[in-house]
């Protein structure tokens, strides 16, 4: 991936912890280094009532309070979180993905990465979504989805 390919980068479960503590001050860090194609359209989806404000806000903290790089280079870190948007839906509910997939589309970023920064249990349930909600059909580009572990409690968990 060249850094003129610009992705969107949807995270659920956001609001979570490891979204604050782990995934955005990672983002910022490989921003910094010039590793990040910019702009990235960082999109938030979770079921908490917030904002794209009350998202950057909390995406603000967790960088200000866990990059490795201190001090934080405001520069960069507004670069990052400029074009950041919230999603609010529920990981069952198709009307989330709509809203989702109607914001990719006027985005009209050609590739997307999806994280699911959950609770395995949740992983199923929001990939079926992703395909029924038929987000990235026609769009050119790649769609990629990471999981992040730990995938089960042991082998039939995991299965």
């Amino acid at each position: 991936m060249s850094q003129t390919d610009r992705i969107a980068f949807v995270i659920f479960g956001v609001t979570g912890d490891l979204a604050r503590r782990k995934l955005i001050p990672a983002l910022y860090e490989l921003g910094l280094t010039d590793r990040l194609p910019m702009p990235i359209d960082i999109i938030g989806f979770a079921r908490r009532d917030w904002t794209d404000a009350s998202m950057k806000i909390m995406l603000r903290t967790g960088v200000m309070d866990f990059a490795r790089t201190q001090p934080v280079n405001e520069t960069a870190l507004n670069t990052l979180l400029e074009t950041a948007r919230y999603v609010q839906g529920a990981f069952d509910d198709p009307s989330g993905y709509s809203t989702l997939g109607k914001l990719l589309d006027e985005l009209n970023t050609p590739n997307v990465l999806f994280y699911l920064a959950t609770p395995p249990e949740n992983y199923t349930q929001i990939i079926q979504q992703i395909a029924l909600s038929g987000i990235k059909n026609d769009r050119p580009g790649w769609t990629r989805i990471i999981i992040e572990k730990p995938y089960g409690r042991d082998l039939t968990s995991a299965e």
